[in-house]
């Protein structure tokens, strides 16, 4: 790149068409540009520098830079003061019109809100054919799209308050009972046994005496409201970190498709690397068709022996090609001279062309074309191979070249790399980007790198254990063998900064219609989606971001804004509901708590929350409707308009209904004595206990997983007190709904989920009223006034026992009419919500409940990752499945997958 120069820059024409004139003396002599070849590349503040600052026709200094082409790179003011007063200016300016967009827009809200639109409903699911072997430990209640009226009873907008008891609202007091169904893990956390290895072991909660079980308030009451925010289409509590990107492995085809880039040397844009192609093939509507010519762009560089492990690094091969002067590897930047030849990829069935390549056969670091022109030795060393030829130009074997490039290595990152790449051009070309273009590209990069360290993270350390700290950057870019785990790692995710876009960084881009659309960091890579899993959220759905606006679920258990409060502004609202209580009152048999001897019983691995596996956390519409068996990938990520799908919904976990048929399931003595144990259940299907991690007879205890000393046994009953003061029909009727939740399905196996472990089948409890004494407002009002007896007027509930049920109908009957009348008026029990919600509650039917994973029993060390890989294969010839995660509101079970995956098949690390 030149040094910078000073000129005169001269605005010809004001507008949105304006024209400007570049013109500077050089040995004096006098040079210009103008127009276009100007325009891309000034500097913001002089694209947005006001009349005053730069009237027409009147020159004003600058400096500009050129680069290796001797083209114009950029163009920025000398004045300092120019350049603040336009930076401020175009800040005022978008900070008007943001909120200009904004007002409309709240106005327009406002309106929509008034008003209601129907919610959408989803329609019918069925699989395409799949088996059947096994639920999902968890599912979603849709959160479809649409706006319920602000004067429904679902609606949103101002709770009642506090601060006086209104007339049409009720309040009092609701008893009811909690039953255990299976084992309840309420751990002791503060008390936990932290083992060297992180490993932690907790003991039941229990009360002073060590015997009775304590189950908290707030354990309860997070469990009920999150029913409540599901059956009242409430808006979500706390919904954070879902504003970024997510990140997938794109296809092998994808990959070719990638075109090397360099970042410029100024930063402001790259240079783009086309091998031998000519620039115009960029403008030809680039990736089309990805390989043109069936000629990649950049060279092969050998360096690997294919598949073999080396614990102290990669593993070098015999034909490596190392610098003539120095026999030194190249490394990942180095600038070289090389000679190329041309090969063929053949198809080993046909014998077949499938594409060509420049292969490096020598190469000098930092040297000139000539120093490698001349350099001796043949050029045809490497022959071919059984699938590699050398490229017939037409009667001659040798097709050579000589050029300049940069080395890029990426590390032996996956089983069958055998070559590191080097980039070069024989035709130059650029991408100019203003500022504000670069910022964006640098934050889309930085989100990019780190959505690969978050997905490698566990991985990485496992790696790194025990091996002191001067040795793991080797460990980790060391091949270790052909195992999926053991592929080196990627440069991006080893070298300090690699998040951080720089001047001279080498990377891939992918180009639509001549126009850069994103960047990778090597050929086959994670590609960001389009959206955001924010995005897909229906706005009525999102956390209320002020205390007009709170949805039911607010209303009824609180609110507390996720952004923080502005000085003036309410930032938090407490409930219209309070636990008075909940205590312990018996188990028939008198042991409400299980023990167990020593470090207790080994948990399975809990998976931690993997939302860009999108078949399974985003739906095809704005109903919730799972993407279809067989989507392609793009359908089924979060790509496209953000509009047209939705998140799947609120992650429940379905109760394991087969468990509490099945003999001695649930005997922890026995689990903890043979861990793999199958066990025949009432189906004749073959079970395993999977709330124990299992390896064989072997106990697993580590990080990964957690132990326990007890659990709340089945059967153990707790009663509780709640209040409620100011609550609407339709919303008290939704929490009575709740309360007495198999009464009202007519199935005894209705159940809440609450405490630890509930994917493993943990803590179903059920839940039934045995007292109501509520009043309306006007009721209230009438026994202040008559102070020594009761009042006259107003609606009374009063019942015990099981005539609770029946006081509660009318109140019930309001939330029900209000629900359906979301969906335009669709039956309550036929909307997909309270269907998905009912399965999710009883049990879907007699099938294991476990992660997905490659084999019938149970893996110990959890390698869920193989059922996915297999699912999601991008493969012409063996492609996988592509199952989605069927709705629950038409459940289906998922199938094993017929192969386990090869371990060469993915892993994203690339």
């Amino acid at each position: 790149m030149s040094e910078e120069q000073r000129g005169k820059l001269v605005r010809r024409k004001s507008g949105p068409f304006a024209n400007w004139l570049l013109t500077w003396t050089f040995n004096n002599k006098p040079y210009s540009e103008q127009n276009d070849v100007v325009a891309r590349v000034l500097d913001d503040s002089l694209r947005n520098a006001s009349e005053a600052d730069l009237p027409v026709g009147q020159p004003v200094d600058v400096y500009f830079t050129k680069d290796n082409s001797r083209k114009l790179s950029r163009v920025w003011p000398v004045d300092a003061g120019l350049a603040e007063r336009a930076a401020a200016a175009a800040i005022a300016e978008r900070q008007r019109l943001e909120a200009e967009k904004a007002e409309k827009e709240r106005q327009r809200e406002a309106a929509r809100q008034a008003a209601g639109e129907p919610f959408a409903d989803a329609g019918v699911w069925k699989p395409a054919g799949r088996n059947q072997h096994f639920h999902n430990p968890y599912n979603f209640i849709p959160v479809p799209d649409g706006r319920a009226a602000t004067d429904s009873g679902l609606g949103h907008g101002k709770p009642a308050g506090h601060h006086l008891y209104k007339s049409g609202l009720y309040s009092g007091r609701i008893a009811f009972e909690l039953t255990t169904e299976t084992p309840l893990i309420v751990a002791d956390t503060a008390r936990a046994d932290v083992r060297e290895n992180k490993h932690r072991i907790f003991d039941v909660l229990t009360d002073v005496d060590g015997e009775t079980p304590i189950l908290p308030i707030t354990s309860f009451k997070g469990a009920l409201r999150a029913a409540y925010e599901a059956v009242t289409l409430s808006r979500m509590a706390v919904f954070r970190a879902h504003d970024e990107k997510l990140a997938r492995r794109m296809s092998a085809q994808q990959g070719l498709m990638q075109v090397p880039l360099r970042v410029k040397d100024d930063g402001m844009g790259f240079e783009v690397l086309l091998g031998s192609h000519d620039k115009p093939r960029l403008a030809d509507n680039l990736p089309s068709p990805g390989v043109p010519g069936g000629l990649m762009y950049a060279a092969w560089l050998p360096r690997y022996v294919k598949g073999a492990g080396n614990p102290n690094g990669p593993a070098e091969a015999k034909n490596a090609v190392r610098c003539l002067r120095t026999n030194a590897l190249p490394q990942h930047g180095d600038r070289v001279a090389c000679a190329l030849q041309r090969y063929e990829k053949l198809n080993p069935k046909t014998n077949q062309p499938i594409f060509s390549y420049w292969r490096v056969v020598k190469l000098v670091i930092g040297g000139s074309v000539d120093a490698i022109r001349f350099a001796p030795g043949r050029l045809d060393e490497f022959g071919g191979s059984h699938n590699h030829r050398p490229f017939d130009a037409g009667g001659g074997r040798g097709s050579y070249k000589f050029v300049t490039g940069h080395v890029v290595v990426t590390n032996q990152n996956i089983g069958g790399k055998h070559d590191e790449r080097v980039f070069f051009t024989e035709h130059p070309h650029e991408v100019g980007c203003t500022h504000d273009e670069m910022k964006q590209w640098r934050g889309e990069w930085k989100t990019l790198i780190q959505s690969y360290l978050d997905a490698n993270k566990r991985a990485m350390e496992m790696r790194l254990r025990n091996v002191p700290a001067a040795q793991r950057k080797a460990k980790l870019a060391a091949f270790l063998g052909n195992d999926i785990n053991k592929y080196a790692y990627s440069r991006h995710l080893i070298e300090e900064g690699a998040g951080e876009l720089k001047p001279g960084d080498l990377l891939f881009g992918r180009f639509e219609g001549g126009k850069l659309k994103a960047l990778y960091p090597v050929m086959i890579a994670r590609e960001l989606g389009d959206f955001t899993p924010e995005d897909a959220l229906a706005r009525n759905h999102r956390p209320a971001e002020n205390w007009h606006e709170l949805s039911p679920a607010d209303r009824v258990f609180g609110w507390v804004g996720q952004e923080g409060g502005d000085k003036g502004n309410r930032n938090m609202y407490r409930g219209q509901l309070r636990i008075a209580s909940l205590d312990y009152a018996g188990h028939p048999g008198g042991e409400p708590i299980a023990r167990f001897r020593g470090d207790g019983l080994p948990l399975a691995i809990l998976s931690t929350p993997k939302p860009q596996q999108a078949r399974f956390y985003l739906a095809a519409d704005r109903a919730g409707t799972p993407p279809a068996d067989g989507a392609s990938a793009d359908q089924s990520f979060y790509k496209g308009d953000a509009g047209k799908k939705t998140l799947r919904g609120r992650k429940v976990y379905p109760h394991h209904r087969a468990t509490t048929r099945i003999d001695h399931y649930w005997d922890g003595l026995k689990a903890i004595d043979k861990p793999g144990e199958p066990l025949a259940g009432p189906d004749k299907r073959t079970y395993y206990r999977e709330y124990i991690r299992q390896a064989g007879a072997r106990e697993v205890r580590d990080d990964q997983n957690r132990s326990i000393r007890g659990w709340i046994t089945p059967q153990t009953t707790f009663r509780g007190e709640i209040d409620v003061i100011n609550l609407s029909k339709a919303e008290l009727g939704a929490l009575l709904w709740l309360l007495d939740l198999s009464r009202q399905l007519a199935d005894p196996m209705a159940h809440l989920r609450l405490g630890m472990g509930k994917p493993l089948g943990f803590g179903s409890v059920s839940v039934r009223l045995t007292g109501l004494d509520l009043q309306d407002g006007e009721a209230r009002r009438a026994d202040y006034a008559s102070l020594f007896k009761a009042g006259e007027g107003g609606e009374r509930l009063k019942a015990q026992g099981e005539a609770s049920s029946d006081a509660a109908k009318p109140l019930v009957e309001a939330y029900r009419a209000a629900l359906s009348a979301l969906f335009a008026g669709k039956p309550f029990d036929e909307v997909s919500v309270i269907k998905a919600f009912r399965n999710a509650a009883c049990g879907i039917d007699d099938l294991p409940v476990h992660y997905p994973r490659a084999t019938p029993a149970p893996d110990g060390d959890g390698k869920n990752f193989e059922w996915f890989v297999a699912n999601n294969k991008e493969d012409r010839n063996e492609p996988g499945p592509k199952y989605a995660l069927p709705p629950l509101w038409s459940p289906a079970g998922l199938p094993l997958p017929d192969k386990t995956a090869s371990s060469g098949s993915g892993g994203g690390r690339r």
